[in-house]
């Protein structure tokens, strides 16, 4: 009997044994993933679980990541575990590989490949003085003969958007070509490289294009910065690359900004430049105004100044249903110019990002220009608020078939200049546009310093135009305000925040007393019925 006991608990004990052997056998083979956010970010997207199923060839992916960093932000470690889901979820289509280049000897490898290094933490000794200066995290995509390179990760936001646009482009071995076309003096053409064109080198790949040049019908996009300095002669190849189906950005306003520091901030219509005759013929008038938006939203400069003319707009003021700004992150606008939309038969078209709907607009006076300066900028907007305030559409999106702002006229000229223009092309080819009343929006000196967001609602806006709304959806899943101001309605914050205070300051107080009162009046009643 004793023995019929002992080997029960033998048998017992070697099943129990058993069962944690074959659960962790089971837990390495089979695991579940559970995404608490909102948005799916962390899980992989079906977009890229169909992009898998035309990959013929394995795609290699490495992550070179310097280990040390490990200890100094977590999200290190949710990029590993972002580029383990990624790889699991191609069922065999991409291996992934995590490789330290100091500890296995590949640094050459990453500065061949342009791996960006950077220093982290503080010299400890001389010893570790490699792994803090020459840290690495990023990406190496290889497929075939052909291999694509996220120089630095060091956020999840759009990682996998980056991952899926980059394998996309390998398999398919071709890159979107993305012209862009200056009108501004000051544009800052490095840190509009370093900020856009270099990390997405290879999905993106952009070409200046000069306005004595024609546009090439290959651009799979174009981008205009301002162009109120463009004559009709500058404008036509524009219009017929649209009229060929060509898809282009224009960011333009009426009123030139002066800066200078011993004048002040002042501003000067250009109005009657042949651009706004060019984009009032495809459905946008651009109104030869400057914007005023509540001081809720203002940018806030120096001293404390709450600077009307340049502001934020945010999740209230946008389109939800495009996914250009369906999840957009806060953009910032620079003495911007309301839009009205009308547009003709045969296109469509949509209000992307307006103002709210206390804004104002301010017109030139007496044809003296505009006076942008900021101590006068607060009292500008009570003037001219307490008259009329109301939202005014920002950027237009609009798609169709457009009419040729030439048709019916003679191909305009140039003294000196020959082109080979036979004929000129009435209507377009189905095609989109997108028009944004600011022509500072993309400018990269204020990206830089004030909005990094503007620079991805230009790469939304470029995905939409080139028919990549199913890249855009992954990449507007962590496109969020992280920010605590959900409400950004300056009359409804006003109203939550009232509502709010008398929530902790009156009604919470009330609450407890009428317990505590509660309680007192129980007790004594307790105690005279045991009387």
């Amino acid at each position: 009997m004793h023995l019929d006991k002992k080997r029960k608990e033998i048998i017992t004990g070697l099943l129990f044994l058993g069962a944690l052997v074959f659960a962790g056998l089971d837990s390495c083979l089979y695991s579940v993933r559970i995404d608490a956010t909102s948005s799916g970010m962390f899980t992989i997207s079906d977009v890229s679980r169909n992009l898998f199923k035309d990959i013929t060839d394995q795609v290699r992916i490495t992550y070179f990541f310097t280990s040390k960093l490990a200890d100094t932000n977590p999200v290190y470690g949710q990029i590993e575990d972002i580029l383990r889901a990624y790889a699991d979820s191609s069922h065999g289509r991409i291996k992934l590989a995590v490789v330290d280049p100091v500890k296995e000897n590949r640094e050459r490898e990453v500065e061949e490949y342009g791996i960006r290094q950077f220093p982290v933490g503080r010299q400890t000794s001389e010893e570790d003085l490699s792994l803090i200066n020459n840290a690495s995290s990023g990406i190496l995509i290889q497929y075939l003969d052909r291999h694509r390179v996220i120089p630095r990760v060091q956020s999840t936001d759009t990682l996998e958007y980056d991952l899926s646009s980059f394998i996309r482009s390998l398999v398919s071995n071709r890159s979107k070509k993305i012209g862009y076309l200056v009108d501004a003096p000051e544009f800052d053409y490095q840190t509009f490289s370093n900020l856009v064109t270099k990390p997405l080198q290879g999905y993106m790949d952009f070409t200046e294009i000069h306005k004595d040049n024609d546009v090439p019908q290959t651009l799979d996009a174009l981008v205009i910065f301002g162009g109120t300095g463009f004559t009709d002669f500058d404008l036509y190849p524009i219009d017929q690359y649209i009229m060929r189906g060509g898809r282009v950005i224009f960011s333009a306003d009426p009123v030139k900004i002066i800066n200078q520091p011993q004048i002040g901030i002042f501003g000067t219509s250009v109005e009657n430049a042949p651009l706004f005759s060019l984009l009032k013929t495809y459905g946008v008038t651009v109104s030869p105004e400057v914007i005023l938006e509540h001081p809720d939203l203002a940018l806030q400069i120096g001293n404390g100044f709450r600077y009307n003319y340049c502001f934020n707009t945010y999740q209230d003021f946008v389109s939800k249903d495009n996914p250009i700004t369906s999840r957009m992150r806060p953009i910032t606008f620079f003495w911007a110019s309301p839009l009205a939309i009308s547009p003709p038969s045969g296109e469509k078209a949509e209000t992307l990002v307006s103002t709210s709907h206390l804004a104002a607009a301010m017109k030139e006076m007496n044809g003296q220009g505009f006076r942008l300066d900021p101590a006068t900028a607060s009292l500008n907007y009570q003037r001219l608020a307490s008259d009329h305030k109301q939202s005014y559409p920002l950027v237009a999106a609009l798609s169709g078939i457009f009419p040729s702002s030439f048709k019916d006229k003679q191909i305009p000229t140039k003294e000196g200049v020959k082109k080979d223009w036979a004929k000129t092309e009435p209507a377009s080819t189905p095609t989109r546009l997108i028009v944004i009343g600011d022509s500072e929006i993309f400018s990269p000196q204020y990206v830089s310093q004030v909005s990094p967001g503007n620079g991805g609602f230009l790469i939304n806006c470029l995905d939409w135009l080139t028919n990549d709304e199913d890249l855009l959806s992954i990449r507007n899943r962590a496109a969020q305000d992280t920010l605590m101001a959900k409400i950004q309605d300056p009359d409804a914050r006003k109203t939550a925040v009232t509502v709010i205070i008398i929530i902790n300051l009156v009604a919470l107080p009330i609450l407890v007393i009428g317990i505590g009162v509660l309680s007192f009046l129980l007790r004594r009643r307790t105690k005279k019925s045991e009387r």
